[in-house]
């Protein structure tokens, strides 16, 4: 026990000698902070010595409550025309937890927010946390002269926890900051809620003149756009003079030609880097395809291979049971995969009409027994665009067989 007693005496002599000598290592640090801070405040008044921790730990205090933007919002903006985030959707604000969990009930989640502008350079950093008063000071507000940056303040009432903008424009452009960019920061304004909250901010963005709307790159184009709407295509540039020389014209017309043989296309535009070309099929790919259809029946089979308008291969009829093309077996896209050069060298042929809301088709031309499928169906579910292409094919036969 005498020797039980002994050690433990010991340990706790070990113990007060490694807290006394921590307590040395900070006295030492805070000694040496306080100095350098001393001889920091004749460079410029605007630095504080801090005379103890205590106040210093409050300085640095952590907000545990934060404001977020929910969605990206990093593509150009156009002044004059309302913002959106980068899907299309409003630009929507949260306020979330210590446990980044979206606060849905209790004071703090119908808090009352104020939407600013940012210079595109704060927290460049990518910080966690930053103080009130940076956040406050890097606001930017109009240039001398000009109309405010937005036409009228910008506050939110949050719902659960989250609300949207809508509506909101720049009236100016980002030309005049530094960095040529904005940020979004969202900030709690709500007297009434004690509770400190970091403010919220998006991705940085340029805001380009409103005159320039009509000539940006959308998010998702349209077939018909003109083959420079494409990312990384200039509307004056050597890629689309490349281009329209192979008769792409439109956006339509780059993807039948990718869906075709993509591997021929990019030999021919082998001088695009291969970043700017993953960008530009990225681009092209967002398209929604057109209300066309094309079909081929693979001759000696009861088997149709179906297209949709951007000459992709959609499905396939094997003894006049349609199936997608994701559901095809190994055998079944072997075959479909052997055929579709030929394929794509008949699908110029007969064309089908669905005229009234009952979707009901009439022949208008036909050629080698293959169809072009267009109109409303291209909004039918699957089950009934696979009913519609076994009627065009029994149409085509009775005509055959009228014809003979």
């Amino acid at each position: 026990m005498q020797e039980l007693y002994q050690n433990s005496q010991l340990q706790h002599r070990e113990v007060k000698e490694l807290i006394s000598e921590r307590d040395s290592h900070i006295q030492l640090i805070w000694e040496r902070l306080n100095t350098l801070i001393s001889e920091t405040s004749a460079l410029g008044e605007h630095v504080r010595k801090y005379s103890d921790l205590r106040a210093l730990s409050r300085q640095r205090e952590i907000r545990k409550y934060r404001l977020k933007f929910v969605n990206k919002c990093c593509n150009d903006k156009y002044s004059r025309h309302d913002m959106t985030a980068d899907d299309g959707s409003p630009i929507k604000v949260a306020i979330y937890d210590h446990e980044n969990r979206i606060i849905t009930n209790g004071p703090l989640s119908s808090v009352l927010v104020k939407i600013v502008a940012l210079d595109g350079e704060f927290n460049k950093e990518n910080k966690e946390q930053w103080s009130e008063n940076s956040f406050k000071t890097s606001i930017v507000h109009c240039r001398p002269g000009k109309q405010p940056l937005f036409a009228n303040e910008l506050y939110l009432r949050l719902e659960n926890g989250v609300a949207h903008l809508c509506g909101a424009k720049f009236q100016d452009n980002s030309s005049f900051v530094p960095s040529k960019k904005f940020r979004l920061g969202v900030m709690a304004a709500d007297d009434s809620i004690s509770e400190k909250i970091l403010e919220g901010i998006s991705e940085s963005f340029a805001v380009k003149d409103g005159r320039g709307y009509q000539k940006k790159k959308d998010l998702f184009p349209s077939l018909s756009d003109p083959i420079y709407k494409l990312k990384k295509i200039g509307e004056n540039g050597d890629r689309r003079k490349l281009l329209e020389n192979m008769d792409i014209n439109i956006v339509q017309d780059f993807l039948r030609f990718y869906n075709k043989d993509m591997n021929s296309l990019r030999e021919a535009c082998r001088n695009i880097p291969d970043h700017d070309w993953k960008i530009i099929v990225g681009h092209a790919l967002s398209c929604k395809p057109g209300p066309e259809r094309y079909s081929y029946c693979i001759p000696g089979m009861d088997a149709t291979i179906c297209f949709n308008s951007l000459y992709s291969i959609v499905g396939a009829e094997f003894d006049g049971k349609y199936i997608s093309y994701e559901e095809l077996s190994s055998t079944q896209k072997s075959l479909v995969e052997m055929s579709k050069m030929t394929a794509y060298e008949n699908l110029k042929v007969s064309k089908y009409e669905y005229k009234d809301p009952c979707h009901e088709h009439e022949v208008i031309a036909e050629h080698k027994g293959s169809c072009c499928l267009r109109g409303s169906c291209s909004r039918l579910p699957l089950s009934t665009l696979s009913t519609r292409f076994h009627e065009a094919s029994l149409v085509l036969k009775d005509e055959a067989q009228r014809r003979y």
